[in-house]
This record gives structure tokens, sequence and C-alpha cells, in this order.
């Protein structure tokens, strides 16, 4: 269900992040492999969050790809 589906998209930014193996904003400035791994990861993430967990508690959140935090 949706929680194992939340759990699974942590576990893989979790991991992603791991592999970055040094700061990830010297990561992201380089735009490394890793850095893009956790950016997918992430972006993941919130579309579970944003759709299966925000349906299932019928509640409006909203993510903007204007706060500064595009990396593609």
């Amino acid at each position: 269900g949706a929680d194992e589906r939340v759990r699974e998209r942590f576990a893989a930014s979790l991991a992603a992040l791991d592999a970055v193996g040094g700061p990830l904003r010297s990561a992201a400035a380089e735009r490394s492999p890793e850095a893009l791994a956790v950016h997918d990861a992430l972006a993941g993430l919130q579309t579970t969050l944003s759709t299966e967990v925000v349906s299932l508690l019928g509640v409006a959140v909203g993510f903007s790809d204007t706060d500064g935090d595009s990396l593609r």
C-alpha cells in the first residue's frame, strides 16, 4: 500500500544521499551523477507524498518548482 511506497521512497532518498560521499552542496554544484540521483529520488518521494499521502489524509499540500532547489 501507500505506507510501503512511502517507506521505499524515503529509503531510496537516504541511499542516494549516502552515495554522494561528500558535501551535497559540492556534488550539486558539479551536477554529479550522485547529486542527480538524489534529485530524482527526492522528486519521487515528493510525488508519492503529494499524491498518495495527501489523498489519504484529505488535505492539500503544495510543492513549488520556484523555491530555489531545482537541479535539472
